[in-house]
């Protein structure tokens, strides 16, 4: 991914392939955690069943969710690397899907950050959606969330947990 990058730089001393591997190995050993996730997670699995759906490579993902000590919260962890698809590649949300024991659309939501990932995933599968964080232009991307939340507690109201 950096190898052309750094020839448009015009800086052919620099290795594509070495800085790639630093990157992956910097994006492995430093997770962000968002303060109050871990009470947002405890709160969602009293209510119910979750699972972690995400885009990336598998070891760094472990790497990442070892760190932050997720494995406890998710009834599984479906990642990108693994399926060998990209969200929000239908086949991706099918295999998830496939996978979950009495799935229901009409009682899962789709938590996610990510427009053009997680929401157009939801969206294609018929699918209802919370955009966390989300901000920016929506009719830009032409995905329409159908819940938008800023905080863990506004999708906990959007949920109808309080």
């Amino acid at each position: 991914r950096f190898i052309l990058f750094f020839k448009e730089l015009n800086m052919p001393s620099v290795s594509g392939e070495e800085f790639n591997k630093v990157f992956l190995n910097h994006l492995a050993s430093t997770p962000i955690f968002f303060e109050g996730a871990t009470e947002f997670l405890k709160t969602l699995r009293k209510q119910g069943r979750v699972y972690f759906v995400t885009n990336g490579t598998a070891w760094i993902q472990k790497s990442r969710f070892d760190k932050c000590g997720l494995w406890g919260y998710a009834e599984a962890t479906f990642v990108s690397d693994t399926i060998g698809h990209d969200k929000p590649s239908p086949l991706y949300t099918q295999y998830v899907i496939d996978r979950i024991d009495g799935f229901k659309k009409e009682r899962a939501v789709w938590i996610g950050d990510s427009l053009s990932s997680d929401m157009q995933a939801a969206k294609d599968a018929g699918i209802d959606s919370v955009w966390f964080k989300g901000k920016g232009n929506l009719a830009k991307n032409g995905v329409i969330p159908t819940y938008t939340a800023q905080s863990y507690a506004e999708v906990l109201k959007v949920l109808g947990i309080t």
